[in-house]
């Protein structure tokens, strides 16, 4: 069961979600970050199933949906940073895409004892050399003011990312996390899954190894799922281009494995 609960960090107001567990007795809370670009009610089905034997927090990020504020990399970190400093018990974190690299920021919280990285963006290395260069393109220009036209573009799928924003101002925002270190080594229990046919973040052939080799090197003790993601894209679909719902009941997936590898995983 979902039900609404305004989230207040530093100086605006998240659009937060709180979903109830099924069973009365748990006592877990995971806390879930969406990426930019990402609506709630994209992972809205997930989550539900996610929430079988735990409480589950999540929010759309600042400047998404009805959240307050304008998307800014930092302060999507710190955002988070404020909402663990309320939480009165241990909490595990998911994130996914940049939501991941935000849950990666705050991993060193005292309130944290363990997370899972879903099709990570921790830095502009998580990207291919081509995702690199036209990240580093979009930075330049969101800095340099010329957004207007790109932005009517971009709102409407960009062809070069396979995205589809629901949101406002998404050159700024995508360009700026050309600028984001979410990559902080931990020695806390860490998973992460990669996707072999991750257009978005470029995971395909040969940088799917090397993201993979680059997490295992900074989470030594941390646990590669990615054989649960073969054939699927950045949201965990078959289809490449098919991004919502997050990880759709669909043939040829293993939907139910993967959501019980993460829940099992995520035991505080």
């Amino acid at each position: 069961m979902m039900h609404t609960e305004p989230i207040k960090v530093n100086d605006v107001t998240l659009e937060g979600f709180v979903f109830e567990p099924c069973l009365t007795s748990s006592r877990t809370t995971t806390i879930f970050v969406p990426g930019v670009s990402g609506h709630v009610k994209d992972y809205a089905a997930f989550l539900d199933a996610f929430a079988e034997d735990r409480r589950v927090i999540t929010y759309n990020l600042r400047g998404h949906g009805k959240s307050e504020g304008t998307v800014e990399p930092d302060l999507l970190a710190q955002d988070l940073y404020t909402l663990l400093s309320s939480q009165k018990q241990a909490v595990t974190l998911l994130g996914q895409s940049f939501g991941a690299g935000i849950v990666a920021a705050n991993l060193a919280n005292p309130v944290v004892t363990r997370a899972y990285l879903l099709t990570p963006f921790l830095s502009p290395t998580s990207l291919n050399c081509m995702r690199r260069i036209a990240l580093k393109a979009l930075h330049a220009l969101a800095t340099h003011g010329m957004t207007s036209t790109l932005d009517d573009a971009l709102m409407r799928g960009a062809p070069a990312f396979g995205i589809q924003f629901n949101n406002d101002a998404p050159l700024g925002a995508f360009g700026s996390l050309a600028a984001f270190e979410g990559h902080i080594p931990s020695e806390k229990p860490v998973a992460w899954m990669v996707a072999n046919q991750d257009r978005m973040l470029g995971t395909t052939g040969a940088h799917y190894d090397a993201a993979r080799a680059a997490l295992r090197a900074c989470y030594p003790n941390g646990r590669d799922d990615s054989a649960l993601a073969l054939g699927l894209n950045h949201c965990l679909n078959v289809r490449p281009n098919e991004y919502e719902p997050f990880c759709r009941d669909e043939p040829f997936k293993c939907r139910e494995q993967i959501i019980n590898v993460i829940r099992n995983f995520l035991i505080a």
